[in-house]
C-alpha cells in the first residue's frame, strides 16, 4: 500500500501516470522515461508508538543523462523532507532520502538510471 500512495503523490506532484509512467515493483521494459517504485525492507515497527518504519526504492530511468538526473532530482526534493501527508487516508509522518541519486549507469537499450532510497515514517496500519 505505501507503494501504491507514494506513486499516487509522485504522479500527481510530477504530471504522471501510474501505470504507464510510474509503477510499482517492477520497472518495464517501456516507456524509456519510467519511475519505478519498490518496497524495500526497512525497520521493525516501534513497539511502544503506531509507527512503522519501510523503507522504499525509486529508480529513475530515461534516455538520456540529463532527463534521467532532472526527474531523479525532482523525486529527490518532492520526497525528501515531505511530512504530515495523508494519502490514500493513510498517514505519512515523515520521507527522509538516505542518500542523493546515485547513477545506476546505462542498461541494454543504453538508457541511464538513477535510484535513490528513502526511510518512510508511516502511522501502522
Amino acid at each position: 500500500m505505501m507503494v501504491d500512495d507514494i506513486a499516487d503523490y509522485l504522479a500527481t506532484a510530477m504530471t504522471r501516470t501510474v501505470g504507464t509512467n510510474i509503477t510499482q515493483d517492477i520497472m518495464p521494459e517501456t516507456p524509456d522515461d519510467c519511475i519505478a517504485l519498490t518496497a524495500a525492507g526497512g525497520e521493525s515497527p516501534d513497539l511502544v508508538a503506531s509507527i512503522e518504519s519501510p523503507t522504499l526504492q525509486v529508480i529513475i530511468r530515461a534516455p538520456t543523462r540529463a532527463t534521467a538526473k532532472a526527474n531523479a532530482n525532482t523525486v529527490y526534493t518532492t520526497l525528501h523532507g515531505a511530512s504530515e501527508l495523508t494519502l490514500n487516508s493513510r498517514r505519512y509522518l515523515f520521507i527522509k532520502a538516505n542518500h542523493a541519486p546515485e547513477c545506476l549507469g546505462r542498461d541494454k537499450n543504453n538508457r541511464i538510471s538513477y535510484v535513490i532510497n528513502f526511510k518512510v515514517i508511516k502511522a501502522r496500519e
